[in-house]
This record gives structure tokens, C-alpha cells and sequence, in this order.
């Protein structure tokens, strides 16, 4: 895009280019004429919720979009421009056409054993699709995701969830029964999400956004509830990650109300409340943060197996409150829990790093650096078997952390390790 155009030409020249109306844009965006229009006019700059949807609509990022200026940035680079550089022209390329994917699915969203054969045929004479293809995909659904919490580098599963996702992408265009339209849309949610995970691994947080929110919006087009708390989970841990706690608390208070019209055998509604914890004891709320919890324990209550996106049992809660215990400078609650966690469920690699970076800031809140680096050594290590970018940043931030203590010897033997491996 032309570098000289400025953010009203550019919507205007994006919309022209796929031949549609303004009263067209306003309605896949959910808005009036008149306010496109001034986006077009300049006269106003789209909310953050618009520029969201309309980076999803045409597939672009914000900056392409124009919506950013080069003194709006933090840094000399954009977060865009900064983060993709380490991937390479072969996952931009990818990252691109996820993008232009969603945008024409956002459209198709709003038309009222695995047989790959079957699946085939159904492709070439989508009107003729059935139960049985359905089930189908759902099946894929559930492999793509076993492979994805199995794999050490989550972005080796993305070609297949890609390929999944636009399969689905093509059926869903088509007009289908009612029914068949809305399991659509959930499995397209499903896909959409799992894409989200791999994208936020891989510490592209923009790109994570837009399938979460896509993923919502098809989720609500299923009247699938617990799949649209689940992306509304997801996208709160972007906020999470960056310590923007406020904002995750609103989108976690919608997660837990929707689930609670949802499948109350399966544990959306806790995975909402345990993750309300983390953001309540971001922002210092120990009494709130409790009261999550609180909340969040009814999951062990559950008898029931969960579909494979649900991503959530009692397992996880020692080391999600050993967590909040750090954030909320108790580190002498916080190191029971996280040991426990240790022993009970850390059978991933990200999951066993997580906690052993928590495991890492109590120590060194008790001044115990040693211990902290011995716990970061092992974080160092276990991110320098993977792709994983969501690691990568993980490490830095006990690096920041350790910087007070930068003439201890072994401080100076962790700062060697990171070297080699950033």
C-alpha cells in the first residue's frame, strides 16, 4: 500500500477494490452509512472496536489500514513491523492469507472415521453436505487439537489447522439447513481459535486477536455459548500477557455470564472465573481475586470429558493461584501451590516453563536469587527446544527482573544462557 495515502483513502480504496457499498461495510461492521462515510471523509478515526472489525473485514493489519501514525508508536518500529522480521517471508505470507480467510468468512458467517471422499464430494456439490460430513470434520477438529497440545513447537501444526480451517471456510459460504449452518459455525470457531493459539505462541498478538474475535462472532452465529465464553477467554490472555489487567476484567465478566447459558457439565463457566482471578490479582484485588477462585473450584465437581478446545480441569488451578499469589506479592502462599503444580500437571513444555518462571519471581521476592536462577535456567532451556515466541518473552521478563541483582555470579551464568539463546 502506498505509503502517501492517508487512513481515509485507504479504507475507501479497499472497499472500492472488492466493489462494495458503504451501507455494505456499515452492516458487516455493524455501524451506519454516515459514520463510514466520515471514516472514508477523515472526519473521524474508528474506535479501537471498529478498527478491530475492519482490520478483520479486509484482512489487513491496523497499519496497513492506516489507522496508526508513526508518532503513535512506543518505539521508532511498530509492534507489526517488530514482531515479524524473525518469522520470515514464508509465515507472513501464511499470516497474510489467515487474514484475507477470515475476511471472507466474516461474510459467509450471515447466510441463513473420516470419509475424505466424502468430504471431497461434498466440496464440488456443497449443497449436498449431510450429518455424516459434519461429523467428519468435527473429527478433524478433535485431531488438529490433540496434535497441537502434543507438539513442542506449536507452529509445526499450523499448515494442517490452516488447511482444516479453510476446508471448513469453503462448506460454510454455501447456503445450509439451519442446523448444519450453526454446527458450521462452531466447528469454524473451534478451527479459528486453535489458529488464535498458535499465533499467540508465537507472540504475534495481532494476528491472535482476530481469530478470537472472529471466533466469537461465529460462536454467537452458532449459538454455541461455551465456545463464545471460551473466545472471549482467549482473547483476554492477549491483555493478560501485555499486563493490561483492566482491560481483560470486562471481556472476562462477559465470558462467564454467556457461559452460564452453556453446557453447565463442562467447565467453561471456571475457566471464566479462574481467569477473572488472574486478572483481579493483576490490579491488586486480593478479596476479588479469592472470589473467583472461589468460583472457579466448582470445576472440581466435574465428572464429565471435555471436547479438546476446552482446555481446562481442576489440574490447573494450583498453578494458576500460585500465580496470582506472585502477582499479589505473597510469595510464601505462592510456592506451595506452584510446587504442587510441578508435581500434578506440568506434562508441557509451556506449562512446566510457566511455572517455573512463577516459581522464579517468588524466589527472588524472598531475595533468594540463586534459587530464582536456578528456576530461570530451567525456563532458558526448556524455551530453547521450541519456536515458542510466547517463551521467548517470558524469559526476558525475568531477565528484567534480575537486573538489580546483575553482579551476582549467578545472575551473570543466566544472562551467558539467554544470550545464546536469543
Amino acid at each position: 500500500m502506498d505509503a502517501e495515502k492517508k487512513p481515509n483513502s485507504i479504507l475507501r480504496y479497499e472497499r472500492q477494490l472488492r466493489g462494495w457499498s458503504q451501507r455494505k461495510v456499515a452492516d458487516l461492521v455493524g455501524t451506519s452509512e454516515d459514520v463510514v462515510s466520515r471514516w472514508e471523509r477523515g472526519e473521524r478515526k474508528p474506535s479501537p472496536f471498529f478498527q478491530e472489525k475492519l482490520c478483520l473485514l479486509y484482512g489487513k493489519s491496523a497499519d496497513e489500514l492506516g489507522f496508526f501514525a508513526k508518532s503513535d508508536y512506543d518505539t521508532p518500529e511498530s509492534l507489526y513491523e517488530s514482531n515479524f522480521p524473525v518469522f520470515g517471508s514464508e509465515m507472513i505470507t501464511k499470516r497474510r492469507e489467515l487474514l484475507q480467510l477470515l475476511s471472507i468468512a466474516n461474510g459467509a458467517l450471515f447466510i441463513s472415521g473420516i470419509d475424505w471422499e466424502r468430504i471431497e464430494a461434498s466440496l464440488t456439490k456443497p449443497s449436498y453436505i449431510g450429518t455424516a460430513v459434519v461429523n467428519d470434520l468435527e473429527t478433524i477438529n478433535n485431531c488438529c487439537w490433540s496434535l497441537y497440545m502434543a507438539a513442542s513447537s506449536k507452529s509445526s501444526v499450523l499448515d494442517g489447522v490452516l488447511g482444516q480451517l479453510k476446508m471448513q471456510i469453503q462448506v460454510l459460504k454455501e447456503s445450509h439447513a439451519t442446523q448444519t449452518h450453526q454446527r458450521l459455525c462452531g466447528l469454524v470457531s473451534s478451527m479459528s481459535q486453535l489458529v488464535g493459539e498458535i499465533f499467540f505462541d508465537l507472540h504475534d498478538h495481532s494476528t491472535a486477536q482476530s481469530c478470537y474475535i472472529f471466533a466469537a462472532t461465529s460462536a454467537r452465529e452458532a449459538k454455541a455459548y461455551d465456545l463464545w465464553a471460551s473466545a472471549l477467554v482467549r482473547h483476554s490472555y492477549l491483555s493478560l500477557f501485555d499486563e493490561r489487567y483492566e482491560d481483560a476484567l470486562p471481556l472476562l465478566e462477559q465470558a462467564e455470564c454467556i457461559a452460564q447459558r452453556g453446557d453447565l457439565a463442562l467447565p467453561t463457566k471456571y475457566w471464566a472465573a479462574a481467569t477473572c482471578a488472574e486478572a483481579e490479582s493483576g490490579v491488586g484485588h486480593l478479596k476479588a481475586c479469592q472470589s473467583a477462585f472461589d468460583r472457579a473450584n466448582g470445576v472440581q465437581n466435574l465428572t464429565g470429558e471435555n471436547p479438546t478446545w476446552v482446555r481446562f480441569d481442576e489440574t490447573r488451578l494450583p498453578a494458576l493461584q500460585g500465580a496470582c499469589y506472585v502477582r499479589l506479592q505473597h510469595p510464601d502462599w505462592a510456592e506451595p501451590m506452584l510446587q504442587k503444580a510441578l508435581q500434578q500437571s506440568a506434562k508441557t513444555t509451556r506449562r512446566r516453563a510457566m511455572i517455573l518462571s512463577d516459581l522464579a519471581l517468588s524466589a527472588l521476592q524472598q531475595t533468594e536469587v540463586e534459587k530464582a536462577c536456578t528456576y530461570a535456567q530451567e525456563v532458558v532451556t526448556l524455551a530453547s527446544r521450541t519456536s515458542s515466541g510466547f517463551l521467548r518473552n517470558t524469559v526476558l521478563k525475568i531477565q528484567h527482573q534480575l537486573l538489580p541483582f546483575a553482579d551476582v555470579e549467578a545472575v551473570k551464568a543466566l544472562e551467558k544462557c539467554v544470550a545464546q539463546f536469543t
